[in-house]
């Protein structure tokens, strides 16, 4: 299940059991493929990377969002330090308040949130303006 099954069933199996799942399996994907279609009919997942000043809705300082911003985009801590001319003990320093700032425990979070706002409709809309 850990490596990406959706579902099992123990041998031996009866007939009606095995169509029974496929069926419910089949009716999951199609769901799935609903929600997907109805998020690209809303404008879909698209992130804007143009600015950090969405993040700062989220109570970020300045500073603070453009590191964010760069998080969002897979970058090393030490990648940010370079790309924002400062130390890297520095950028540490960010994510730390940004953790606390956004009440979140780690990386991978903080991506996820700054992905939320950064392909909401207002920043899109924000960067449209520019």
């Amino acid at each position: 299940m850990n490596l990406g099954a959706d579902d099992y069933l123990t041998k031996p199996v009866a007939r009606e059991d095995l169509l029974a799942t496929i069926r419910v399996r089949q009716a999951r994907r199609h769901a799935h493929q609903a929600e997907v279609d109805s998020a690209s009919a809303a404008g879909g997942f698209n992130p804007n990377f143009d600015s950090s000043k969405p993040l700062q809705s989220l109570g970020l300082t300045n500073r603070e969002a453009e590191v964010l911003l760069w998080v969002a985009q897979g970058k090393s801590n030490g990648d940010i330090a370079i790309l924002l001319g400062m130390a890297e003990k520095t950028v540490k320093k960010h994510m730390t308040n940004i953790f606390n700032k956004l009440g979140l425990e780690g990386r991978n979070a903080a991506t996820v949130r700054a992905l939320e706002v950064l392909s909401s409709q207002a920043a899109i809309k924000a960067s449209a303006a520019r």
